[in-house]
């Protein structure tokens, strides 16, 4: 029995001295705090983040993989043969490989290598640990970035950025979660904004089958079928990206020569929690190339944070505003000046067959368009889905320039004394009815008018910003056209122009 314990000591002996000459070898670093947000990491004492002296005088930081893999729900291991540390991100079946040299890494089978010089590498060992910079997290982690906060570094959420979108000048309304976003590397060349295939191209007036268990989809509307074969698959090298090599493209059944286009050689997918998205330009490009021509314009704002997707009709209209001239408008017509003073400063515009109708009635939404653009409010966007004017409805309400149920349908013709009673509301300035009841009189039609009635006819003349008919009638209940409207939006606007009664 002594002579058994006798061996153990020894044994333990010769472990603890071996131990301690491990560790005595072992190079140690000054250490530092991790957060996870504001949540303090706990790592293994062995197993430390690292403060590490880099070739320019600085202290490069340096994260253990495998707890910090671990910690965040990846799954690690270490191949003693060859010294790759594999991590993989099963959320979005991604793996990266960190081989023993450092410089490199494997994701997804494609292997990236350091271009940015001797202190920036992708991982390093440590007394025999694979440790990675900081920063390499993103390589298997989505969504989240890196900052020193209080002497700690601080691992945090980076969330998505949502862009609005508009097309036509229609707000879209994306469903719950679907919404587009910016998708990689900000201010790189993988800097996308993308969309979700789908319910984009349905906004657009398509029809989508999407059938990626064979790789397979189908876009239909009125000028045809566009057909997409995925085919081979690229190895992924960023989470959540699907890129196809050399799809096929098939437009009304007939394959498309790849040479034809640039655009047609690759096709590239982002997987958002199952819903598949595409950026703006791949999907433009897609559809121009379908229609032979350049039919729809998309792009996105840095600055203001939207997509604006346009076609070729609308734009058209949009250049026409810059410097009208429509077919049914000539030079010599009594309103000439009004409708391209009131076109230019975008409070109505013409049609995409180049006309602008003058004769034709104002529609009730169509006036109060108008006079809401007319008091500045310029931004607001139809929603795509919902009645074009319910924006500028809602505005009207809101400011006092109608009242709930004053209209029952609002896309009636609008009566002279209906815009009457509107551009008396939104008239700021109440000398401009000055002495309005020394007019009622010459109103040779104020018999069929309700003291109500005549009263906002002889406001409106009094002010100059409306007159009546040559035989002195105004006409309260004649329906008033689109060139008539112009005419009147110009005074309002312009007080040089009003035609006070004599």
């Amino acid at each position: 029995m002594k002579k058994t314990l006798s061996v153990l000591l020894v044994i333990c002996f010769l472990c603890t001295s071996l131990n301690l000459s491990v560790w005595a070898n072992a190079q140690t670093y000054e250490t530092f705090t991790v957060k996870d947000n504001d949540k303090v990491i706990i790592f293994p004492l062995d197993y430390q983040p690292i403060k590490y002296p880099g070739s320019s005088g600085f202290y490069l930081s340096l994260l253990p993989l495998k707890p910090i893999a671990e910690y965040f729900g990846c799954t690690y291991s270490y191949d003693e043969k060859t010294g790759n540390a594999t991590v993989i991100n099963p959320k979005y079946d991604h793996t990266v490989v960190f081989p023993p040299d450092g410089n490199r890494i494997i994701v997804n089978g494609v292997e990236i290598k350091n271009i940015m010089g001797e202190d920036y590498f992708y991982s390093k060992r440590i007394n025999g640990k694979p440790y990675i910079r900081y920063d390499s997290i993103s390589e298997f982690l989505y969504l989240k970035s890196c900052k020193w906060e209080d002497n700690a570094l601080v691992i945090y959420d980076d969330p998505l950025i949502e862009l609005d979108a508009f097309y036509n000048d229609f707000e879209l309304i994306f469903e719950e979660g679907k919404r587009p976003y910016i998708e990689g590397f900000v201010y790189s060349d993988a800097y996308h904004a993308v969309v979700p295939v789908k319910q984009m191209l349905e906004f657009l007036g398509y029809s989508v089958n999407l059938d990626m268990d064979n790789k397979i989809m189908e876009i239909r509307s009125d000028k045809g079928t566009i057909k997409i074969e995925f085919r081979e698959e690229y190895r992924r090298w960023r989470m959540n990206l699907l890129e196809y090599k050399d799809p096929k493209f098939y437009y009304n059944g007939k394959l498309q020569d790849r040479n034809t286009s640039y655009d047609l050689f690759t096709f590239q997918l982002f997987n958002r929690g199952g819903t598949l998205y595409t950026s703006i330009s791949n999907l433009s490009n897609l559809l121009n190339n379908f229609m032979g021509q350049k039919y729809y314009t998309a792009y996105w704002s840095v600055t203001t944070g939207q997509i604006f997707w346009s076609d070729a009709d609308y734009n058209r209209i949009k250049d026409t505003a810059k410097n009208p001239s429509f077919a049914d408008v000539k030079r010599t017509d009594w309103y000439y000046n009004s409708v391209t003073r009131m076109v230019k400063d975008g409070l109505i515009s013409g049609y995409s067959d180049n006309t602008f109708r003058p004769m034709e009635n104002m529609t009730v939404s169509e006036f109060i368009k108008m006079l809401v653009v007319a008091l500045g409010y310029h931004d607001l966007h139809p929603v795509k889905g919902d009645y074009w004017a319910k924006n500028y409805i809602n505005k009207a309400l809101e400011t006092g320039l109608i009242q709930n149920g004053e209209f029952d349908n609002y896309d009636r013709p609008i009566t002279r004394g209906e815009m009457a009673r509107l551009i008396i509301r939104a008239e700021k300035d109440e000398t401009a009815f000055n002495n309005w009841e020394s007019y009622v009189s010459s109103i040779t039609d104020d018999t069929v008018l309700t003291p109500e009635e005549r009263e906002t006819a002889a406001k409106i003349i009094a002010s100059g910003i409306m007159t009546g008919f040559s035989d002195g009638s105004f006409g309260f209940r004649k329906n008033a056209t689109r060139a008539q409207a112009c005419t009147i939006m110009l005074k309002f606007l312009n007080k040089g122009e009003r035609t006070p009664p004599k």
